[in-house]
């Protein structure tokens, strides 16, 4: 192999194959880790502790029924 194609590897066709810089480093933004990060910045909320993602935009500014007809 010559020294240009030193950092070469050979993969086949149907092998998935991801490019990152280096700079950047690998980010695992998959929507499980994302969701358990959001869930985590309201578990010790004294209002929204116990509260999903829906009850807590509910809470926030009511239910859709009602903002429905507002428009």
């Amino acid at each position: 192999m010559s020294e240009r194609n030193a950092n070469i590897i050979k993969a086949q066709f149907d092998e998935g194959i991801e490019f990152i810089p280096e700079e950047l480093g690998r980010v695992d933004e998959t929507p499980l880790k994302i969701w358990q990060e959001t869930r985590g910045h309201w578990k010790n909320h004294p209002v929204f502790a116990n509260m999903n993602i829906k009850a807590i935009i509910e809470w926030l500014r009511g239910p859709d029924d009602v903002n429905r007809n507002k428009s």
